[in-house]
């Protein structure tokens, strides 16, 4: 199927990928009204879905990414949205660029290769534990080779994607398996040190550039871009 993506560039600045949730707080705040951007409820209380928009730092530029039904929100910001307050830095002056196009979503007959373009937190704390005791060495890149960590990432994949399926009231039909080249980075998140994994993979199901998968894709994590 198609669905459509918005992507909106906030561009003139350099950003670090760490300023991912500082900007989804900052907009968050600015448009409460709108669930679907900082996905909270009228009382304040996180709503666990799979977030329709992201926010992402992208070779130094912040990202708004909105999908599917979120995708009109991203035309409110960009005609609103006078400046930015990062960090307690104001930016004024900004230079926004916003574009619309659908991306085909589902299922595909051939494989497809992703490139993680920011790293991908696949771990919760349980699935983490087991896949250290499978041995792993912490302390430097490692390539995942392990037959049975290879098939942990397969089926945590898979999960990711039917949750992104979920959202967007698609139904996985078909079984997949996917390929890995991957291997392990340490990453901050809320101020903690988390295992996360870069590199590419191979799947038969089309998924939209710049989109999310995993935990925290409204941070920024979990980025994908198709590989030419």
């Amino acid at each position: 199927m198609k669905v459509l993506l918005g992507v909106l560039r906030l561009a003139g600045e350099h950003f670090s990928q760490r300023d991912a949730h500082k900007l989804r707080g900052y907009i968050g705040r600015l448009w409460q009204e709108y669930d679907l951007l900082h996905n909270h409820d009228s009382n304040g209380r996180f709503q666990y879905r799979y977030p329709l928009v992201q926010y992402k730092v992208l070779q130094g530029i912040p990202h708004i990414i909105g999908l599917g039904e979120a995708a009109p929100l991203l035309a409110n910001i960009f005609l609103e949205l006078k400046t930015l307050q990062i960090g307690g830095q104001i930016y004024e002056h900004l230079h926004k660029e916003l574009r619309y196009y659908e991306a085909e979503f589902g299922d595909a007959g051939e494989t497809v290769t992703y490139q993680f373009i920011t790293p991908w937190l696949a771990l919760n704390q349980q699935n983490y534990q087991k896949f250290r005791h499978l041995g792993i060495d912490l302390s430097k890149p490692r390539v995942i080779k392990h037959k049975v960590q290879l098939e942990m990432l397969q089926t945590i994949l898979v999960n990711n994607v039917i949750a992104v399926a979920k959202a967007l009231h698609y139904t996985v039909t078909q079984r997949h398996k996917p390929i890995f080249s991957v291997e392990t980075c340490a990453v901050k998140f809320k101020d903690q040190p988390m295992l996360a994994f870069k590199g590419v993979f191979q799947m038969k199901f089309q998924l939209p550039d710049f989109i999310g998968i995993g935990k925290s894709p409204s941070r920024g994590f979990g980025t994908i871009q198709r590989v030419a």
